[in-house]
């Protein structure tokens, strides 16, 4: 049997996160909290006006789940904070979004279509991951977190909490891609992610055009830091380790894989240690603009 959900909000969002609800088919809609409209009144052509957002209407005692259509995080924050006083936060996951195996997801969340959450990543409370959003592996997002349609999220990346991102690169890196292909550098990808998921970042970054492969471990028959995933990508450009560099932010899968392979390493850490503090690799950037001084 469906539990009842509320929707609490009624713009944009609330439109694809009915269709995300009907799909799911976890929940059936009870109605909508919204200010605007007055109670008793018609959205969207057959969904009901049950209360204001503050949930004035709704009895302290009830089966209610709840979900918020409200992209703004400082807004949506606190009305889960109100409703979590009389109703019970609901999870919506896309049937068309991607979650890895020892994934995490909060409650009040939002995953939406065609988002992808890789393997031991967690998600906070609150939180909107929207269409097309790709989180790579051992990720952490925060509480009351809005990423933007198309995000990308490295590994090993840390969201903090109440955070709105856009679409974006790295700073300098087309530079960098720029200044790689003028030097006639062929470049490839190493990756431990899924196919589609590989060639859907590079494709909505703009990247596609400046390698010549992408190695991914289901081809390669191994997933990185095994020395055989590199060992395999320079097979394919006919390159010896001596050749080669990899660049890369996971000191664990790209550093200590280079180096099982005899590869020199650039190590671009998300957090760049302090107190002088210095992991084992060739070299250790704050900038992908210092790359080109070492190349």
């Amino acid at each position: 049997m469906q539990k009842e959900i509320i929707i609490i909000g009624g713009g944009g969002f609330a439109k694809v996160l009915i269709d995300a609800i009907i799909l799911e088919a976890k929940f059936k809609i009870a109605g909508f909290c919204i200010d605007n409209i007055p109670i008793g009144n018609c959205i969207f052509e057959k969904y009901s006006v049950i209360s204001d957002t503050k949930l004035s209407s709704i009895n302290e005692i009830n089966d209610y789940y709840f979900i918020i259509a409200l992209g703004d995080n400082q807004i949506r924050k606190r009305f889960y904070q109100n409703a979590l006083l009389k109703c019970k936060p609901a999870r919506i996951i896309h049937p068309s979004a991607i979650i890895g195996s020892a994934v995490e997801i909060g409650n009040g969340t939002v995953v939406m279509a065609n988002a992808v959450i890789n393997a031991y990543s967690s998600i906070g409370n609150n939180t909107i991951i929207n269409t097309g959003v790709i989180i790579d592996h051992d990720s952490k997002i925060g509480n009351h977190v809005h990423l933007k349609i198309g995000t990308l999220v490295g590994g090993n990346s840390d969201i903090a909490d109440n955070l709105t991102t856009k679409t974006a690169l790295m700073p300098h890196a087309i530079e960098l891609l720029d200044y790689l292909t003028v030097k006639k550098y062929p470049l490839t990808i190493i990756s431990n992610g899924f196919v589609e998921v590989q060639y859907r970042k590079m494709r909505s970054s703009g990247i596609e055009h400046y390698f010549q492969h992408v190695v991914l471990s289901e081809a390669a028959g191994a997933l990185k830091p095994d020395k055989q995933i590199f060992e395999y990508a320079l097979e394919l450009n006919g390159a010896k380790a001596s050749e080669a560099i990899m660049i890369g932010d996971s000191y664990a899968a790209d550093i200590v894989g280079a180096q099982n392979a005899g590869i020199d390493q650039v190590y671009y850490p998300l957090h760049y240690p302090g107190n002088g503090e210095k992991p084992v690799c060739t070299h250790m950037i704050r900038s992908l603009k210092e790359v080109m001084s070492i190349l």
